[in-house]
């Protein structure tokens, strides 16, 4: 789909937030508080969406935390700008979420995690009257005001501001939700470094953008009528567009899914950690339509906790959210116990939750790995081989030693995964007069022992061990057998295989 088609679609195109929303789930932390990197503002979904009238959910009885304490009703009189999320058991200021929700670090409680703390509630320092004092929530009650007052006398702001401006406007952001596109559908980064003698920030958004107005005639026109509180190019918008567009992927996704050839459909997830220690899980559905397989992501999401439980939930959750039917379900997983344990794993749990049987398939290839991976281990020579194998990348990734080495580069040894094996063997054996060269080049060459004895002393101890016989024959060996799987990891992840030609 077209971006402008979305956008008229939405009817929102005329005033896009400032700041990027989602439907994530929020998370506690060990106090009670929510996690705000969880969050993104309006994440309760019991709360007002962004443009629509504040919610004030009134109950009987609100929810007591340990200490006897609760959300008090006759708190909206005097607060009006106040309202509750139910399902986070929070308070947060109307006004600042939808006016002003990244107006000030020191708030963000009202519009991000939520106010909790029922005790200081009505305290004149750290309660809701300190945050009525706050320059942003003065700003954002005028704001909510002045709304108010273009809804009793009908003057919206695209009543107010004239037809061939607004198009103007209209015109702007779709050019600028049009550049983000294309860099994100052909990964790029959009922000880069910050040039502080010049104060600029150096990414290829700006960079684009600018160089799109030279080109553009009529986006030129419409730049001199932009507000200069207004232009859009914040890394929050840039944020808001790309979620905007994961979305118009996500709804694509789950329309196929809904008209595919047959209801059945797999789904497909697995987790890794990133450099923060975080763990990033992916989901992916499995199905059929028009006569070809197609597998589709549904997102990548981070959690916290890596627990069987935890798992099942997010998953269910991420389904029944994207509205897809689970009467048809299978699943499709790796072999770890957390996902494939016959009581406690994810399958299991999933075909608890939903109360029936529903087909688990350790992945094939999967398997492929794992014995492959554990044969390596067993046998010593093998072992001490890739041993190797992992000194050469770590030595060959040194500056120094790059500058040197004129083949291709050597890879970090993918241990989970044989198909790295493979790839790390095809590059030495292709390139071991050329690892050997470099090696010796290194050693000799008294500038670089100058730099650092330690490498000039390690290169000495790799080039023997790769003139041994037993490194050599292993190298012929492993390229030969592991060579012959090859076929095999194709065919495995080809999108056309499937139980029935296995």
């Amino acid at each position: 789909m077209d971006i402008r088609q979305f956008f008229n679609k939405k009817r929102a195109i005329d005033s896009v937030p400032d700041t990027s929303g989602s439907n994530s789930k929020s998370q506690k932390n060990a106090d009670g508080s929510t996690n705000l990197s969880s969050l993104t503002s309006s994440s309760a979904p019991d709360l007002a969406p962004k443009g629509e009238d504040i919610k004030q959910i009134i109950l009987a009885n609100y929810p007591k935390q340990e200490n006897n304490r609760s959300f008090q009703v006759n708190w909206y009189k005097r607060f009006l700008w106040l309202e509750y999320s139910q399902e986070l058991n929070a308070a947060f200021c109307y006004a600042c979420r939808q006016f002003q929700p990244n107006g000030s670090k020191g708030h963000t409680v009202y519009t991000y995690s939520g106010f909790s703390n029922w005790k200081n509630a009505t305290d004149l320092n750290n309660g809701f009257p300190a945050h009525e004092k706050t320059a942003v929530h003065i700003k954002a009650m005028q704001m909510w005001n002045e709304k108010k007052i273009r809804d009793l006398t009908g003057t919206a702001v695209s009543t107010l501001i004239n037809s061939d401006i607004l198009q103007k406007y209209r015109y702007y952001v779709k050019s600028i939700a049009e550049i983000i596109q294309f860099l994100t559908v052909n990964e790029l980064a959009l922000r880069g470094n910050y040039d502080i003698e010049h104060e600029q920030e150096r990414g290829l958004f700006l960079n684009l953008f600018k160089y799109t107005i030279k080109k553009d005639e009529k986006l030129a026109e419409c730049l001199p009528h932009i507000p200069q509180n207004a232009k859009y190019t914040s890394p929050d918008i840039q944020n808001e567009i790309i979620a905007i567009l994961a979305e118009m992927v996500r709804e694509q996704v789950v329309g196929d899914l809904k008209t595919a050839d047959v209801p059945w459909f797999t789904l497909l997830e697995d987790g890794t950690r990133d450099k923060n220690n975080r763990e990033n899980v992916s989901i992916g559905i499995r199905y059929v339509k028009n006569g070809e397989v197609f597998e589709s992501l549904l997102g990548i999401y981070t959690i916290e906790k890596l627990d069987a439980k935890t798992f099942t939930n997010m998953t269910l959750n991420i389904l029944n959210d994207n509205g897809i039917d689970t009467k048809h379900l299978s699943q499709c997983y790796d072999g770890a116990s957390v996902m494939s344990g016959h009581k406690g794993g994810v399958a299991a749990l999933i075909q608890k939750s939903l109360g029936r049987f529903i087909p688990y398939v350790h992945c094939f290839n999967h398997r492929l790995h794992l014995v492959v991976v554990r044969t390596i281990s067993e046998i010593d020579s093998i072992k001490h081989f890739f041993d190797q194998a992992v000194m050469l990348h770590e030595f060959f990734g040194h500056g120094k030693v790059a500058a040197i080495y004129r083949g291709k580069s050597i890879g970090r040894l993918l241990e989970q995964r044989w198909s790295g094996h493979i790839a790390i063997v095809k590059v030495i054996f292709s390139n071991y007069t050329e690892i050997l060269r470099s090696l010796d080049e290194f050693k000799n060459d008294r500038s670089f022992i100058c730099w650092s004895v330690y490498l000039s002393v390690k290169s000495v101890g790799i080039k023997s061990v790769m003139l041994e016989y037993d490194f050599r024959f292993t190298l012929v060996f492993m390229k030969k057998l592991l060579g012959l799987l090859e076929p095999a990891d194709s065919a495995l992840q080809a999108r056309t295989i499937s139980l029935g030609n296995q």
